[in-house]
Formats: C-alpha cells, structure tokens, sequence
C-alpha cells in the first residue's frame, strides 16, 4: 500500500492545552477515512493540518511523502480539494466560474483543459449543464453543495478533504449527496478525509472510520471492525448509539449524532 498522508508524533496546543496529543497515524492513497468524534475532540484540527490550514505545535505531516513544513502551502492548497459544511461559493460568479477558479489558475494557458474539467466535475455531481451560468442563489440547498463539491475537485487532486459538507442540506438531499460521493470515490479512487458527527454516516460512507476524542486516537479500523469489535469503551459508546439508530424508525435518529 501507498502511504499519502502520515500524521508522525503530531500535537497541537493552543496556549497550556493541548488538543491533539501525540498523533500517529498513517492514510493509505485511495482510502475513504471517516472522522468520528466528540464535540471539541480534535477532528477538525486533523483535517486541516493536511493542507496547512492549522499548524501542528510539534511533530511532522508527511503529504506524497512531503513535510509540509518544507512545501508552498498555496501551492499545497491549489492541489487538494476542500469543502465544508453549506455554501461557500463566491456569490458574484456563475457555477461555471466557482468550478472553474481553481484549474484557471494551475492552467493559466489552456482554456480548453479548464473547461473539460467544469464539464467533467459537473457531470460527475450530477450537475446538468443549463446550470453553468447561474448563480449561487438561484441554486437549491442540494445543488450548491454539489458545486462546491465539484469545485474542490475541479483541479482533479489526489485529496479531498470534507468538513462535514452535508451537514446543511435536508435528510434527502443528504441521503442522495452521500450515494453520489461513495459512488464518486469509487470511480476515482481519490482519497477523502471526511469529519462527520454522525456515526451512521461515517459507518456508511467510509473504507477507514478514525474515532477520535480528547485528541487521542480511539480506534482507526474498518466500519465492520469499528461496529464488530470496538476497541475502548468510548467507540462502544459510539457504536450503541448506531444500533439504536437502525432500529429506530425515523428520517433523523436522535442518536446518530454525538
């Protein structure tokens, strides 16, 4: 296996607390790895320590074999795909536009390679092409997180990184965003970093589930493994509240989330 992301003795503190504390951990390239944790535990620090976004206080990130220490983080960015929770498209620019930003600057020359990656992405998310000249807010909750999902992935980078991108979008829209990212994963193999509250979600969506709290890894294994034989009494925890959800019959299970 190809290691693409390795968190080596990382911690991160802000004043006397420490948030992450000594993490290691290893992402292999084409993983889909789900990030589950408690409110404050540290997920989404993890995740934006990949592309530079926070900085680890000690230890070093290794991205394709690279400390990012030693790389240009705009660069670094330009390379790796990023969404988050609801929309942040540009208001004043078209779908076409918004997908578009990226590639036009690493393909400042070649216009044609730009717009076979709006076209790609767009048919990719489900997008159909008589929405490239409209603007965010004439878009649906669903259709402007599929253009900021297609955005992040328009420069076609070998990482994609998620936090918690449906958390927005209603129980439907939900459902179907999540069929169309695994199905999209599966046909490309990109890796994906995804930070949800929801443990179902994570169960569903991931190859790898990282149960995190209080900065320290719980348990980093498969979802049958994590639901099968959880490894400390806080993924237990986790996993007792996604049986409970299965057995109850509503759109929104109350204990789904954490």
């Amino acid at each position: 296996m190809n290691t693409i992301i390795k968190y080596e003795h990382i911690t991160k503190s802000y004043g006397d607390h420490e948030i992450i504390h000594d993490l290691e951990l290893k992402i292999e390239a084409g993983d889909f790895v789900t990030i589950i944790g408690s409110s404050g535990s540290g997920k989404t620090t993890v995740l934006k320590m990949v592309n530079g976004l926070i900085k680890p206080t000690s230890g070093h990130l290794y991205v394709e074999g690279k400390d990012i220490n030693d790389v240009d983080l705009i660069d670094l960015r330009r390379h790796i795909g990023y969404a988050i929770q609801g929309s942040v498209l540009f208001p004043h620019m078209t779908v076409e536009d918004n997908i578009a930003y990226v590639p036009r600057l690493i393909n400042a020359n070649d216009k044609e390679k730009t717009r076979e990656a709006v076209n790609r992405w767009m048919n990719m998310m489900n997008l159909d092409a008589s929405l490239k000249e409209r603007y965010p807010s004439e878009l649906s909750g669903g259709q402007q997180q599929r253009v900021g999902i297609a955005r992040a992935l328009a420069a076609s980078p070998k990482i994609l990184l998620m936090d918690e991108p449906f958390g927005a979008v209603d129980a439907i829209n939900r459902t179907q965003l999540q069929d169309e990212l695994k199905a999209l994963h599966k046909k490309t193999g990109i890796t994906i970093l995804f930070v949800t509250h929801d443990i179902e979600e994570a169960i569903k969506l991931g190859t790898k589930v990282l149960v995190i709290d209080q900065g320290r890894i719980e348990q980093y294994d498969t979802p049958d493994k994590v639901l099968s034989q959880p490894a400390t009494p806080f993924v237990e925890k986790l996993v007792k509240r996604q049986v409970r959800c299965t057995n109850v019959q509503a759109s929104n299970c109350p204990y789904s989330t954490y």
